[in-house]
């Protein structure tokens, strides 16, 4: 076991697993409020007019809807483009709110509406009508607080983190510890080794010549 390269790949592992925790509990966009206008400045008597609103770029909203005349009118607001019975592929739509004869009207969806959002104006009087009003939505952002690219780069390096921890790991765990603890110790040896040698070498007389064996080779 080596306990130095299992301590670097447990840190490791827990750097990429607290990245990918991190990315999952990240909590969703906070929601947003946007608005649009009602403005119909002048609504012939015996007519009816339909505004398409759409006060946020999102699929649905939570609207709010707040309109006021100058002469009772009929208002009905509509999720989808309300059509005539009569017509040869007419569902007929319910509006989700709608005011018979009023000078004015609030109304609070109770949870989300698609939109857009249709307001449908019918002045059954004999006096033209001004009509404004106004059109709120709440919502929730459905991009992340991060753009694509990042997410994916974040989520590929914690992966990476993980898969180098692993290894880490499996290295500490299995590899043998002491096999490069003493590189050199071949070499130390045959130094010491040569050095035993020489010492012997030191250590024993000197040979001295025989002055008969001189003679014999002068004669």
């Amino acid at each position: 076991m080596r306990k130095g390269l299992l301590i670097v790949g447990i840190g490791v592992a827990i750097v990429g697993s607290t990245f990918i925790a991190t990315l999952i509990s990240l909590p969703p966009p906070p929601s947003q409020m946007s608005a649009a206008t009602l403005d119909v400045p002048y609504l012939l008597d015996n007519s009816t007019a339909t505004s398409r609103i759409s006060p946020a770029s999102a699929p649905s909203a939570n609207i709010y809807l707040s309109w006021v005349s100058d002469y009772p009118i009929a208002v009905s607001l509509y999720d989808r483009l309300p059509c005539a019975p009569q017509g040869p592929s007419c569902t007929p739509t319910a509006p989700l709110v709608s005011w018979t004869r009023n000078a004015s009207g609030n109304w609070s969806s109770p949870g989300g509406i698609d939109l857009p959002v249709y307001v449908v104006l019918t002045n059954n009087g004999s006096t033209p009508a001004t009509v404004s009003g106004t059109i709120v939505a709440t919502y929730v952002p459905s991009t992340p607080y991060l753009p694509t690219w990042s997410l994916i780069a974040l989520v590929t390096g914690a992966l990476v983190l993980l898969g180098i921890g692993a290894v880490a790991i499996f290295l500490g765990l299995f590899l043998r510890a002491g096999i490069y603890s003493h590189p050199s110790a071949t070499v130390a040896d045959s130094v010491a080794e040569d050095d035993r040698y020489l010492e012997e070498l030191e250590e024993e007389p000197y040979l001295t010549e025989d002055p008969a064996s001189d003679d014999e080779l002068d004669r």
